[in-house]
């Protein structure tokens, strides 16, 4: 991402990538800035809501989380389809004290994805441990199983 952004600065494709690298090694505001460039860049683009996923992420790490709620809900405004969102939003939502709506973001992640388990979503990205911490936790709160 790192040379991708020295050939051409005006890539977003290449600002969302290194947002993306950021935002795994917790380095969220450096990631949310980066992010919010790539969207500037391509405004257009189909997959901008993985951007406001990486926002949501980001202000999540931070411990923004009712900013990282709005993210995330925009992002499924953006991309209906994108339920596995979820996964994430529903231990935002407990974390911001929003435990009704944590509940309801619960039910649609698990109608979509029955089995999965917290050691599914622990493996499941390159996140880290402060962050995936943080939602599995959240994921337990909710009633997810172990393993």
């Amino acid at each position: 991402a790192e040379r991708a952004l020295t050939l051409d600065g005006g890539s977003a494709w290449a600002w969302g990538h290194s947002a993306w690298i950021k935002a795994y090694r917790g380095e969220a505001m450096e990631a949310i800035e980066q992010f919010q460039i790539a969207r500037a860049l391509a405004p257009a683009d189909s997959l901008n809501f993985l951007c406001s996923v990486g926002i949501a992420s980001a202000q999540f790490q931070i411990a923004r989380y009712e900013e990282s709620v709005l993210w995330y809900k925009h992002a499924l405004a953006e991309n209906p389809a994108a339920t596995w969102t979820n996964r994430f939003l529903a231990p935002t939502y407990i974390l911001a004290g929003r435990a009704e709506e944590a509940r309801r973001s619960f039910a649609l992640f698990t109608a979509e994805f029955p089995g999965l388990t917290i050691a599914d979503v622990r493996s499941g990205l390159p996140w880290n441990s402060h962050y995936i911490d943080r939602t599995a936790d959240g994921l337990e709160t909710l009633g997810m199983r172990p393993s």
